[in-house]
């Protein structure tokens, strides 16, 4: 089973309570284990996921949505957008939003 998790996750699937108890019962199939003896509960599934170091991930955005093959391609292509713009003229965009905020709370003052 741990072995279905990291090759599921390798994969870029998302992993859910749900989704571990139906393969944890479809394995039980599998080996002829008779569902009566076991008890996939939240109990199981909690000590399973710390047993094999399971945690709970958020995703932000498009983050789960970013194509990683292409991410050496698309840092070369950014850096040769940048490479354009003196640092001082290059900001992060939470540095952005910060700034904009504090405009907004100036302007709200006034």
């Amino acid at each position: 089973m741990s072995l279905w998790v990291e090759n599921v996750t390798a994969g870029g699937v998302i992993l859910t309570d749900l989704l571990i108890k139906e393969k944890a019962k479809i394995f039980a199939e599998a080996f002829n284990i008779q569902e009566s003896d076991l008890n996939f509960s939240n109990g199981w599934l909690y000590k399973f996921k710390k047993r094999n170091n399971i945690r709970k991930y958020r995703l932000h955005g498009e983050s789960g949505s970013a194509p990683l093959a292409s991410l050496p391609e698309e840092r070369a292509r950014l850096q040769a957008i940048l490479g354009r713009y003196t640092l001082d003229r290059i900001y992060n965009i939470d540095e952005t939003v910060s700034f904009f905020l504090l405009f907004l709370f100036w302007m709200k003052g006034c």
